[in-house]
């Protein structure tokens, strides 16, 4: 599986066609999901790996992870909608992440070795994203995360704060679509930031 293949076949996923604006649901899309899950992958952190993937959506880290031979994936989301939306996935590609239907604050996983996520930004929740940043940090030692790029110098203090660093950072420019009525352009692009964060040694 090399990362244009698993660029087309995240694209094709379903996506969810009523997004919930409260939960900030934005698809990265497949371009940006791909080249974050080679990363992880080139980094050794999804082969043979137990994968978090939080505020899962359509699946798309789960699914993706699955097809880069992770051991076991586990896909959280608040929304049910969502969670049939990447079980019809996971069918569609023949991969068979576990998905969890919780508030992310509620839950906690055992044995996790790697979290991928794609939180809220804050936008419309304050610190929607502090949350995510927390229970991954909590359950893991390594974590891929993507947030609002004018974000970046408060997640930094954020992660610096705990007992973790910020190793690795990649921007890219995401296309939101008109989804929600406070939306004025056909498409909006944001500027968001992947990162990847690890515990400090010693």
């Amino acid at each position: 599986m090399n990362k244009k293949r698993l660029s087309i076949i995240l694209e094709k996923l379903e996506k969810n066609s009523d997004p919930s604006p409260k939960l900030e649901q934005y698809n990265i899309g497949g371009e940006i999901a791909s080249d974050i899950l080679f990363k992880a992958y080139m980094d050794g952190n999804i082969e043979n790996k137990i994968i978090a993937d939080f505020g899962t959506g359509n699946g798309i880290f789960a699914i993706g992870a699955c097809l880069l031979g992770a051991k076991l994936c586990i896909g959280v989301d608040i929304d049910k909608k969502s969670l049939l939306i990447a079980q019809r996935n996971a069918h569609n590609t023949n991969t068979c992440p576990s998905f969890i239907n919780a508030n992310i604050k509620d839950i906690y996983l055992k044995n996790i070795e790697v979290a991928i996520q794609n939180p809220p930004f804050g936008s419309q929740q304050k610190h929607a994203d502090r949350i995510f940043i927390d229970k991954a940090l909590s359950i893991s030692e390594v974590v891929y995360s993507i947030h609002n790029a004018n974000t970046i110098k408060f997640i930094e203090n954020y992660v610096n704060n705990t007992n973790h660093y910020i190793s690795w950072m990649q921007y890219y420019l995401l296309s939101i679509p008109h989804m929600f009525k406070f939306h004025t352009k056909e498409k909006e692009p944001i500027k968001v930031i992947a990162v990847k964060i690890e515990k400090k040694q010693g």
